[in-house]
């Protein structure tokens, strides 16, 4: 290997900047419904007791004004005491989401900032889905999303830019040809649905989104790879016992198998080895 590669997390020994978890609802939630998450609610002090830092999301409106030719959009306009969205976090020291919680009227997502392993992960989104039990009562999912940010900084050491080859899996099916040739900044997306092999009825939309960024002669490099789980039938996160449903873990555990799949074919055998990458485990 000739190039300099550092992965987003050394001391760990992967590369996850951070892994979003995103539960679609069926239903846009009501205004009202923001309630129990406000100061005074009763969940507000269980989310905030671990993520202090929160932040709530003012319901906006645009006001269209039609003329003979023309039609005129003004300013947004923020609707006092309606509340469209709330975020709880707690900070990593650089400024980004350790982890954070964040809720609007068409979503809940958690985004994890401090990955160690799968089986942690998971368990902090648990948590947090625990403690919101009583509030997604009656909020079904339409979609499941996975979405992983793996960034690297690249570097040789002549100092001379070059093609980054032992990063990228050249023969990957979901990196374009020619990638071997390139020295300069570039960007790839490829997409595509598929049919999962798993219990609920649905399809998977699969994004990979591969940014390079040439910093004098070292890169900036971001891979993003999204799994959303399209359902043919919405899923009531919370069953009929008061439970988190049963199919959620596994649904993630699939999708996390499925993403990393799709990021081992694109990175190579020395750049798996390096952030002790191993298609049999699956952390």
């Amino acid at each position: 290997m000739t190039a300099l590669i550092k992965p987003f997390d050394a001391k760990h020994g992967h590369a996850i900047s951070n892994v979003l978890f995103v539960f679609e609802f069926a239903t846009p939630l009501a205004p009202h419904a923001f309630a129990d998450l406000m100061v005074g609610g009763r969940l507000h002090e269980q989310l905030k007791e671990r993520l202090p830092r929160v932040i709530e999301k003012q319901q906006m409106t645009l006001n269209f004004a039609f003329g003979a030719e023309h039609q005129m959009v003004s300013p947004p306009v923020p609707m006092p005491g309606m509340i469209g969205g709330i975020s709880f976090a707690r900070m990593r020291e650089d400024g980004q989401p350790a982890i954070a919680v964040n809720i609007d009227a068409n979503a809940l997502s958690v985004v994890c900032g401090e990955y160690e392993r799968w089986a942690k992960v998971a368990d902090e989104v648990n948590h947090y889905l625990g403690i919101l039990k009583p509030w997604l009562a009656n909020v079904a999912a339409a979609c499941l999303s996975l979405q992983y940010t793996d960034t690297f900084k690249v570097s040789f050491a002549d100092g001379k830019a070059k093609p980054l080859t032992d990063l990228f899996n050249i023969d990957s099916r979901y990196l374009p040809s020619g990638i071997d040739k390139l020295d300069d900044a570039f960007h790839s997306h490829h997409g595509f649905f598929s049919a999962p092999k798993f219990e609920l009825n649905g399809k998977i939309l699969t994004n990979i989104d591969v940014n390079v960024n040439r910093v004098s002669s070292s890169f900036d490099v971001t891979v993003l790879t999204l799994h959303k789980y399209q359902l043919f039938t919405p899923l009531s996160l919370i069953d009929e016992t008061g439970n988190v449903s049963e199919s959620l873990a596994p649904a993630f555990k699939y999708l996390h198998d499925e993403s990393k799949a799709v990021f081992g074919d694109v990175i190579t055998n020395a750049a798996k080895e390096l952030i002790h990458f191993d298609p049999k485990k699956s952390d």
